[in-house]
């Protein structure tokens, strides 16, 4: 495998001020004995028993925690088909039921049960085709146009995890011999390449249904079958290597702080989406590949250094991470897997102002070959390994996720009848700015700069100055990259407002005080696995809180207050005091109407009581 094959898998969505943190955290409990039956309760709808009950693998956890922050159906990888000619709804349906039953990510559902994501697996799923009749629902002819703006919602719909499939397939019809085809699924069933795996899947099954003839492709093993596997082929020795591996080599980065690109409104992002694509001619994309080719670097590796010369000049600072997707399709039983096989991890390369960017980007590529050698397990799970092992605390996942991919043409045909590709609508991204570049089919390159939490015109004038930067890199890659002018203007780049448990590190430690402070920092201690939190002001993940440790911390404080705490109140207030603070004003805003009645009622007595007893004493 290339340095260039790293999956530019869709990101996760984005809340507050742990946006990257969120994409990171991973848990593993090993995989041990399936639980012998679901939790009682209805069963999920349209799900088909027995299920199996197992610890969710490292990359649904962390996809799982993106989700329930915040949910929204522009993170679901989508695929949308215009295919002229009669498709027989009933062989499709039955094909969409053999890709279902053939992969255990499509027909599970999840929840956090015990401290832990579980994974429901059901053994099938009673209809998993939605045939939509535009014509029939509208009562006339529909237009195209019509047509693709539902196909995009039916893509963008979300999930509810725990409660139904992480698949859609929905086939409109727009009139007698022309249909489009929506293939929608949840990015924690789902990477760069399942969308294509399950379409390539289907059109064989259909063509099968249709001819007569047995399905051929050989069966796939199971999504939770083959994490558990590639886990057990790890072992403990491994983990732990990969743990001290990323310890040591994310030691001294300093906290991350928000780049300057504003702060998002709702106008500029949607749901987690909203983006800025800048593209050049198929000229420039040959002068870049053979000026990397020249260096022996790959494309992803020039344009990654590229981006941290940027990000320097823009901020000033050399030693900034960058989160990048690693994908795990390794062997042939990944290779025809649908499911999240990735690694998101934090990719270090300081950049040196005396040094020419031809000995950057020499050093990105360095680092991007290791990091493929350590990239089995996600950044969330490597934190808590390390935190297990005693070892210097990882620092956070980045804000920033870069990827890099060169695109396939799409798709001419499904089972023999003629189809072209659609746009599939806005994306969106669980990180507060996600730059992926592609090299079209063309050989243009174009980057696409998803702004989760940044502002749009920032954003857009950082996506313009960085490819007016690349331009020069490409032109003499040997100059120091000091002596290289900055494209970017102060002014367009203001500095985002102040994030709740984000802000610069106070002036003097304070202990915990208050009787809620107190029982506060005793879970958070337990959790962390340390003796005590000396300091109510400290931000608990520059103490190794990770995201799926808020969850557990959330459901604690849940049980212990009698007060619903959510995940993403603990995210976005990242201190002891924040979070006593929080709790105080839950229990006191817990009293309903009829709590106040009685409130005031009984304040009434007692003051009618004292003045009673007042004028008995006198």
């Amino acid at each position: 495998m290339s340095d260039q094959h790293v999956i530019g898998a869709t990101p996760q969505a984005p809340a507050g001020d742990r946006l990257a943190e969120l994409a990171a955290a991973v848990q593993w409990e090993g995989a041990g004995t399936p639980s012998p039956a679901a939790p009682p309760g209805e069963e999920p709808a349209g799900l088909l028993g027995p299920v199996r009950v197992v610890p969710a693998a490292p990359a649904q956890v962390q996809l799982w925690l993106a989700h329930t922050l915040a949910p929204s159906g522009l993170l679901n990888d989508r695929i949308i088909l215009r295919i002229e000619g009669e498709l027989r709804t009933d062989a499709l349906r039955s094909a969409a039921a053999g890709v279902v039953a053939a992969h255990s990510a499509l027909r599970t559902v999840f929840r956090f049960e015990d401290d832990q994501v579980r994974q429901h697996v059901y053994a099938g799923v009673e209809d998993p085709l939605v045939v939509r009749d535009l014509p029939a629902e509208l009562g006339g002819p529909v237009d195209e146009d019509t047509a693709l703006r539902v196909a995009q919602e039916e893509g963008s719909g979300e999930f509810a995890l725990e409660h139904r499939p992480p698949v859609r397939m929905t086939l409109v019809r727009v009139r007698e011999g022309l249909q489009l085809l929506v293939v929608a699924l949840h990015h924690i069933s789902s990477d760069q390449d399942s969308p294509r795996l399950l379409l390539t899947e289907l059109s064989a099954r259909y063509r099968a249904e249709t001819g007569g003839t047995a399905y051929a492709l050989p069966p796939a093993l199971g999504y939770d079958a083959l994490a558990d596997r590639l886990l057990a082929e790890l072992g403990e020795a491994g983990t732990d290597a990969l743990a001290r591996h990323w310890s040591g080599r994310l030691q001294g980065v300093g906290r991350a702080r928000p780049l300057p690109l504003g702060t998002a409104t709702a106008a500029d992002s949607r749901g987690g989406g909203g983006s800025v694509e800048t593209a050049a001619d198929p000229a420039f994309g040959e002068a870049l590949r053979r000026t990397a080719a020249g260096l022996r670097v790959s494309v992803f590796a020039f344009t990654l250094a590229a981006l941290r010369v940027a990000l320097w000049q823009l901020t000033g600072e050399r030693d900034l991470l960058v989160a990048s997707p690693f994908g795990q399709r390794h062997g042939a039983d990944a290779d025809r897997e649908i499911g999240p096989l990735i690694s998101t991890l934090a990719l270090r390369n300081p950049v040196d102002p005396e040094a020419s960017f031809a000995r950057l980007v020499q050093a990105e590529r360095g680092e991007v070959l290791t990091a493929m050698a350590y990239s089995r397990l996600p950044h969330g799970t490597l934190a808590e390994r390390a935190a297990l092992l005693g070892l210097p605390a990882l620092p956070a996942l980045p804000d920033l996720l870069f990827s890099y991919e060169e695109s396939e043409p799409g798709p001419v045909e499904f089972a023999g009848l003629p189809c072209e590709a659609l746009p599939i609508g806005p994306i969106g991204t669980a990180f507060a700015l996600s730059v992926k570049a592609v090299t079209g089919a063309d050989g243009a390159p174009a980057i696409r700069w998803i702004h989760g939490a940044y502002g749009r015109e920032p954003v857009r004038a950082l996506a313009e100055g960085y490819l007016e930067l690349l331009r020069r890199l490409v032109d003499d890659p040997g100059r120091p990259v000091g002596s290289l002018d900055s494209p970017f203007d102060a002014a367009s780049f203001p500095l985002p407002a102040e994030v709740p448990g984000r802000g610069p590190a106070r002036e003097g430690a304070r202990p915990p005080h208050s009787p809620t402070e107190h029982a506060v920092a005793a879970v958070w201690a337990e959790l962390l696995g340390i003796a005590a939190v000396t300091d109510a002001g400290q931000n608990l993940f520059e103490l190794g809180a990770h995201s799926l440790s808020v969850a557990r911390a959330a459901a604690r404080l849940t049980d212990e207050f009698g007060v619903e705490v959510l995940t993403t109140d603990l995210f976005v207030r990242g201190t002891v005091a924040e979070q006593a603070e929080l709790l105080d004003e839950l229990q006191l805003s817990g009293f309903d109407a009829a709590d106040e009645e009685e409130l005031a009622a009984a304040l009434d007595l007692m003051e009618r009581g004292g003045a009673s007893a007042e004028g008995g004493s006198r």
